[in-house]
């Protein structure tokens, strides 16, 4: 059996690897219009960087190390966060000077948001403005969604000095794929009986459960409502959606009485080697940084850092 720090030093060439193959796809368009797939041309096969042997042992989310920095790190960033806009849709979005504004009618933040896609042009100032009516129209509180690599670091200190709260921080890790290749897929559920199971487990509201059906039918792109049965009922279940080189994890849960079984993990390597089969070669989630119990399951299933974000929502 190979030493724990030995795996864990491959697994880290590994993903610096993949992240630098992602660093390579080419930005968001500023022209999208809503309810718009982005896309992105194939990852250039290229050699990853030099093997430093340096061991790890701290966890995934916590390890400095793995954070890619500089040019590579935004490419990085942008490519996933583009592939979570498209994997969780809103139902109605506006482009506005660089930022993408999403509306779901209040179901959760990613949804209800603002996207910092690009910089602008206009004065800050005048296109939180812009969002703050837009928002306060729909009855909705105004929140941005700001990354860890934000390309307009004058934005965040512009809602702090306006009141703007910090919620919800949150990790996104990432995983190579080949790492759960093999892996058996969790069984395919058809999508309502999927969010029926959903609702079962989680308990959401009626009026959010048909809401998360809007949602769920607006995905455009190839997407596996996953299960596990344990005596014929549904234990666990979890969505992956795939856009070309990656796989987006999402919605992953478990029935409570049967939590600390091992159904979370074996539910994620199935949804991850689902995506290997389709054609991803990373998978991606975003966890909020207090969740310890997921963020010790992902370690374990050898998800890495990749970065952070936050929400900033404007004061009640």
């Amino acid at each position: 059996m190979a030493h724990p720090n030995k795996a864990a030093a491959a697994r880290l060439r590994l993903t610096r690897r993949a992240l630098a193959a992602l660093a390579h796809r080419t930005a968001l368009p500023e022209d999208v219009s809503p309810m718009t797939t982005i896309t992105a041309p194939p990852i250039p096969k290229k050699t990853g960087p030099k093997k430093t042997g340096r061991k790890e042992t701290t966890p995934a989310a916590a390890r400095p190390g793995l954070t890619v920095k500089g040019e590579m790190a935004v490419a990085v960033s942008q490519r996933v966060e583009q592939a979570s806009l498209n994997a969780w849709p809103a139902l109605h979005q506006v482009v506005h000077d660089g930022w993408l504004l999403r509306f779901c009618n209040g179901f959760t933040r990613r949804a209800n948001s603002v996207a910092l896609l690009t910089p602008g042009s206009r004065p800050v100032d005048q296109r939180i403005d812009f969002c703050e009516a837009l928002y306060g129209r729909a009855n909705l509180r105004t929140v941005f969604r700001v990354t860890s690599l934000c390309a307009e670091p004058e934005v965040p200190l512009r809602l702090q000095t306006r009141g703007y709260l910090a919620e919800d921080p949150t990790h996104v890790l990432a995983i190579d794929t080949a790492r759960h290749g093999h892996a058996p897929h969790p069984q395919s559920l058809a999508r309502d009986a999927w969010l029926d199971a959903y609702g079962a487990l989680s308990g959401p509201p009626n009026n959010a459960q048909q809401l998360h059906a809007l949602l769920l039918k607006a995905i455009r792109l190839d997407c596996l409502f996953g299960a596990i049965t344990v005596d014929g009922n549904v234990a666990a279940c979890g969505l992956a959606v795939v856009e070309g080189d990656l796989v987006g994890i999402f919605d992953v849960v478990s029935a409570p009485a049967l939590r600390q079984q091992g159904l979370g993990a074996q539910l994620v390597a199935g949804l991850l080697a689902w995506g290997a089969q389709h054609g991803a070669s990373t998978g991606y989630l975003q966890v909020v940084q207090h969740n310890a119990p997921a963020l010790r399951l992902y370690d374990r299933l050898g998800f890495t850092h990749l970065h952070d974000y936050r929400y900033l929502c404007a004061p009640r």
